[in-house]
């Protein structure tokens, strides 16, 4: 995506290991062009309701924990891709590693890209897939076979990212024993931190949870990159979208009247599910593994509500 490459600092290694030499020093990125207000707005800004809800959760459950190995080989990754790709009958996508990549796991049109080292294990890297290849993957897939296109991501740029975030986090805890969203309650906080705290500041209140400085910096960067003077509050971060998205979705979810395929129609908003409804699906449209038996989808989804006490929020 344009705007997320853009939003890499072209200095960002230099001030790295400035901030590292002193901790309270506040990053001065620069970057390939500016950036218009218009770009941050279209996502809004984080909301005292979910940000409350995410520390008391937080304080509730405590934040994600180091992953001990055994971790995920390159050629585990690339058996549990080819396997998941022949299961839902699809030609399989490239892989590809590096220690540059910005994300753990990240889809394009053309590969399914891996940051090494990968510090995580088989049941992780699963639950990785869900996300990237049975949501994100399978919704531009099914978009691709119809013959209409609501233009969601345009049209409605938020909601487009609040269904396809919600959806997207929640499926990465299906398949999940313990299906608390640590992580997306420690985004919500730094997202919504970040709009009144320095770089300095937000680093050294996430480390106060506990967090590797690693953990910490890499929290803090995703909340304060588009800043050229990151002492300033704010910032740019969509990550907020998926706390809230994934609410939002899972009580839409959780409504037995609302068919959950209904959302793998294609690349859409649960706004335009009722113009789905009204038009012609592909017949070859493909739907998650996770969704073949849907009473028991249901119940893992409900169960995820319950678990994250969605019920308290308004």
């Amino acid at each position: 995506m344009p705007l997320l490459r853009d939003l890499i600092p072209t200095n960002l290694q230099q001030e790295k290991r400035k901030f590292f030499f002193d901790t309270s020093y506040n990053p001065q990125f620069t970057y390939v062009r500016e950036f218009h207000q218009q770009e941050w707005d279209k996502y809004g800004l984080p909301k005292k309701t979910y940000f409350d809800h995410a520390l008391k959760m937080i304080e509730d459950y405590g934040v994600p924990q180091p992953v001990q190995p055994p971790f995920c080989t390159p050629e585990e990754v690339e058996r549990e891709v080819t396997e998941l790709f022949a299961r839902l009958e699809l030609p399989v996508l490239p892989v590809k590693f590096s220690n540059k990549f910005p994300s753990q796991v990240s889809i394009t049109a053309k590969e399914l890209r891996f940051r090494t080292p990968m510090k995580y294990g088989l049941e992780s890297l699963r639950n990785k897939l869900n996300h990237e290849i049975q949501t994100h993957y399978l919704r531009k897939h099914n978009q691709q076979l119809q013959t209409w296109d609501l233009g969601s991501e345009k049209v409605r740029p938020r909601n487009f990212r609040l269904t396809e975030e919600g959806l997207a986090n929640l499926h990465s805890h299906v398949g999940r024993d313990d299906g608390i969203l640590r992580k997306t309650y420690l985004n919500y906080f730094a997202a919504y931190q970040a709009q009144n705290s320095s770089f300095s500041e937000l680093f050294h209140q996430l480390l106060g949870f506990g967090l590797s400085e690693k953990f910490a910096w890499n929290l803090t960067f995703k909340q304060k990159r588009g800043l050229t003077d990151t002492s300033q509050p704010g910032g740019f971060s969509k990550n907020h979208l998926y706390f809230e998205g994934s609410v939002l979705v899972q009580r839409w979810l959780a409504n037995p009247k609302n068919d959950p395929r209904l959302l793998y129609a294609g690349r859409i908003a649960l706004e335009d599910v009722p113009a789905v409804q009204k038009l012609s699906t592909h017949p070859h449209t493909i739907y998650p593994l996770f969704m073949q038996n849907l009473e028991e989808y249901r119940e893992k989804i409900a169960e995820l509500g319950k678990a994250n006490r969605f019920g308290e929020l308004p």
